[in-house]
């Protein structure tokens, strides 16, 4: 059975003939949508490269993948995992990875740096009975980590804004393909 859609359920618009509201750019006006045939759409994508898997069909280059769950589930752990095999160009047990070796950048906007040791290291107690750690895990060399060098924006500029244009000024010096943001619910507060 084919699901209708009810087009009086949506909110009636003027005609942007007749508003004063309609959107322009120079004498341009700019639309939301582009509309095209359903074959049309498929002729268009068939002639676009296909993208790499990086992680089967959950995650592909070019594209946006979000995990969302509630706290303390291992979003973070999972989403590091998955970095760590992309930079090193490697598949996990059936979950393929169809690209190169290649340059990832990894915003850790939680953990400081001591914390980011313990979660990847084995505690141990020293001689004195200090709590210390050992055997770090040896990630990929083409995985960067990205923590906060200022957590104030200068003055005048908007804070969202200021820091996607950070962190994607930061991913090109590095040179990164891809970029995880952990946690970016962090820039909305």
């Amino acid at each position: 059975m084919g699901a209708s859609l009810d087009l009086k359920m949506i909110t009636k618009v003027k005609d942007s003939t007749q508003s004063d509201n309609s959107l322009t750019e120079g004498a341009v006006k700019k639309k939301a949508f582009n509309v095209w045939s359903a074959n049309q759409v498929l002729d268009d994508a068939a002639k676009q490269p296909i993208p790499n898997m990086l992680f089967s069909e959950f995650i592909f280059e070019g594209e946006l993948t979000t995990l969302y769950a509630p706290t303390n589930r291992g979003k973070s752990f999972l989403a590091l995992h998955i970095a760590h095999l992309i930079a090193s160009g490697k598949s996990l047990n059936g979950l393929e990875n169809e690209a190169d070796s290649q340059k990832v950048i990894f915003f850790d906007l939680e953990l400081s740096k001591l914390q980011f040791q313990a979660r990847y290291s084995e505690e141990y107690k020293d001689a004195k009975g200090k709590r210390a750690y050992k055997n770090q895990f040896k990630f990929h060399d083409n995985l960067m980590i990205a923590k906060f060098a200022a957590t104030i924006p200068p003055k005048g500029i908007d804070q969202v804004e200021w820091y996607f244009s950070q962190i994607k000024e930061t991913a090109l010096e590095c040179e990164a393909k891809i970029i995880f943001l952990d946690n970016i619910s962090w820039l909305t507060n």
